[in-house]
């Protein structure tokens, strides 16, 4: 009889703990949502100097085209943007807050500056 309890007790604990799974947080923003992002992006707005960052190629398998350079990598999660650049272009690596409405993609910085691209 105890053992029967235990296994009811873990099989209910597992189904809640999984209840959850696949379904989207209203609470993060569109961003979270990787299909979303995945497209060609081009700078729009964004704060003098800031042309580091002025075309993306973001792949549906994770890869990415960074100005021109192959080999970058991206991904997006809990409202986070991560970029990741290529072997021969390491500093265009970055974490950004980020949203996505229709066809604009923001992207925000630490320091509070936003980077607004529009999809191609």
């Amino acid at each position: 009889m105890q053992t029967t309890k235990q296994s009811l007790f873990f099989c209910c604990l597992a189904l809640l703990l999984l209840s959850g799974c696949g379904s989207q947080n209203s609470a993060n923003p569109p961003a979270a949502n990787s299909s979303a992002i995945a497209g060609r992006w081009d700078e729009e707005v964004g704060p003098k100097g800031s042309s580091w960052l002025w075309k993306m190629e973001l792949l549906t398998d994770g890869s990415a085209v960074i100005n021109g350079k192959t080999g970058g990598t991206w991904k997006a999660e809990n409202g986070r943007f991560y970029l990741v650049g290529p072997p021969d272009a390491p500093y265009y690596s970055a974490a950004f807050d980020c949203t996505v409405s229709g066809a604009t993609l923001t992207l925000t910085q630490e320091s509070g500056t936003s980077l607004i691209y529009k999809k191609r």
